[in-house]
Formats: structure tokens, C-alpha cells, sequence
């Protein structure tokens, strides 16, 4: 596992619209609450998703901002949301999701939620990740060792 958390939310709170790092995909298991999420296909253009180009104002824009400015527009008419490939799921609790690595996905909370979620590092996309994994010893170190249990034919 990459990544764990224990997720607690209110009211309209979330995330904005993001790719997991390293590769990664992931599980988000919701005991109470719902969720909206919505997801677009690793090739979607984040300019037509409303995706920051600059770092700094991705970090300090709260995700409200791109239900209330984004999401009326890919869904509304006209709206590029089908051309896309979006996709729309409400979580209710008791549901688990899984989000592939790649995918854009935001989350907006429907009242006080608490999920646990963990990111994972699909086969397919070790190729891609080692050479960010590699320079953190001890991080590769972990990874090689999980690797020559689960895959021995690899080494």
C-alpha cells in the first residue's frame, strides 16, 4: 500500500479534481454519509476539466470552487461532460469504490462522512513509478523486497 487514510468529512467538503500520485490507484470503502465523485478517463485534457495549470492556485483553491464553477458546465447543455467520458457515482455508506490509476476524480461530501481509503500500486504501473520510487532508498528498498515475495520471477 502507498498510501492510508482515515477520512472524516462535513458538509461539502472533498477533494478537487486530481490524478493519485505516483501512479497509484485506489479503494475509498464510506461507512457513514454519501459521497458524489466524479471521474475522467487518464486521457482527458485537464484544461477541459478545469484542472489549474499553476501548482500554487491548485493548493489554495478550495475544491467547492469547481462543483460551483465546473461541474454545471461539463454537465449542463452543451456541456462536454459525455464527450469526456465522465463518469458519476453517489457513495452511499456501506459502498466501496475503486478509482484506477490515472483517473481524475473529485469528491464532494453530502453531509459528515467517515471513509477509509489506501492507494495502491497497480502492476502496470511500476515501469512508470520506479524511477520516482528509486531515489528514496528506503522506499525502493521496501518495494524490492515486497517484490521478490509476491514475484519471485521477476528477479
Amino acid at each position: 500500500a502507498q498510501h492510508r487514510f482515515f477520512c472524516l468529512g462535513g458538509e461539502r467538503t472533498g477533494s478537487a479534481l486530481h490524478v493519485d500520485p505516483h501512479f497509484t490507484g485506489a479503494w475509498n470503502a464510506l461507512l457513514c454519509g454519501e459521497k458524489r465523485w466524479v471521474l475522467f478517463p487518464p486521457d482527458t485534457a485537464p484544461e477541459e476539466i478545469g484542472v489549474p495549470s499553476d501548482l500554487h492556485e491548485k493548493l489554495r483553491t478550495p475544491c467547492a470552487y469547481w462543483w460551483h464553477d465546473w461541474y454545471p458546465r461539463l454537465t449542463g447543455p452543451g456541456g462536454a461532460g459525455g464527450r469526456l467520458g465522465m463518469r458519476e457515482v453517489v457513495q452511499r455508506a456501506g459502498e466501496t469504490i475503486y478509482v484506477p490509476a490515472g483517473w481524475w476524480h473529485a469528491v464532494l461530501n453530502y453531509g459528515w462522512t467517515i471513509a477509509v481509503t489506501e492507494n495502491q500500486l497497480p502492476p502496470q504501473g511500476l515501469p512508470r513509478a520506479w524511477p520516482l520510487l528509486r531515489p528514496d532508498r528506503r522506499r525502493a528498498r521496501h518495494l524490492a523486497r515486497a517484490l521478490r515475495r509476491q514475484r519471485p520471477e521477476l528477479f
